[in-house]
C-alpha cells in the first residue's frame, strides 16, 4: 500500500474504479466545495482550519478522480506497483521499437526536419496507442477487478511516462 493513505474514492464515497461517473465526481467536488469552502468560517477559528483542511482534500480527490492518467497513478499506486522514485522495467520488444525513435530524435536535435517531424509522427502515435491500449485494459479492470490487469497496467504505464519523458525532452531540444 501506498504510504500516503489519503484515498479520493473514499473521500468521495465511490468505489475504486478507472471510469468513475464524471458527472458524479464533478457534483461531488462541487457540493463539498461549498459546504467546506473557507470563507464560510470565521478567520482563525478551529471550523476555519478545519474547511481549509477538507477544501485541500476535496481539491486533492478532484484532481486525481478527474483524469484518467492520474487515477491510473494513483491505482497502481495504492495496489503496490508503483513505488516513489522507482526505476523503469520496460520489456525489450518496446526497448527495441523505441530505438528507431531516440535515432530519429538525434537526428531532429542535429537539425533534420525531416527526422524530426518522423519523431513527432512516431511518438504521437505511439502514446495514442498506449493510452488507448491502457484505456482497454482499465475498463477490463473496471469489469472484473483482476490483478492481473493491474501488472498489465503497470508496464504499459512505465511505457507511457518513458514516452511522455521522451516527448519533454525532446521538445525541449529541438526548440
Amino acid at each position: 500500500m501506498m504510504a500516503n493513505s489519503f484515498n479520493p474514492f473514499a473521500f468521495y464515497g465511490m468505489e475504486e474504479h478507472f471510469f468513475p461517473n464524471e458527472q458524479l465526481v464533478r457534483s461531488t467536488f462541487l457540493e463539498l466545495s461549498r459546504k467546506h469552502h473557507p470563507d464560510y468560517f470565521p478567520y482563525d477559528t478551529p471550523e476555519h482550519a478545519e474547511a481549509l483542511h477538507y477544501s485541500d482534500l476535496n481539491n486533492r480527490a478532484y484532481k486525481v478522480l478527474s483524469r484518467f492518467e492520474d487515477r491510473l497513478h494513483y491505482i497502481l499506486e495504492h495496489h503496490g506497483l508503483l513505488q516513489e522514485g522507482e526505476k523503469n522495467i520496460l520489456p525489450p520488444a518496446f526497448l527495441y521499437d523505441m530505438l528507431e525513435l531516440n535515432d530519429m530524435i538525434d537526428e531532429a536535435h542535429a537539425g533534420d526536419m525531416s527526422a524530426r517531424m518522423q519523431a513527432e509522427s512516431l511518438l504521437s502515435s505511439r502514446m495514442l496507442e498506449l493510452k488507448s491500449e491502457m484505456e482497454q485494459v482499465a475498463k477490463a479492470w473496471d469489469e472484473h477487478a483482476a490483478h492481473e490487469y493491474l501488472g498489465n497496467l503497470h508496464s504499459l504505464y512505465q511505457q507511457y511516462r518513458y514516452l511522455l519523458r521522451l516527448e519533454r525532452n525532446f521538445s525541449a531540444g529541438v526548440e
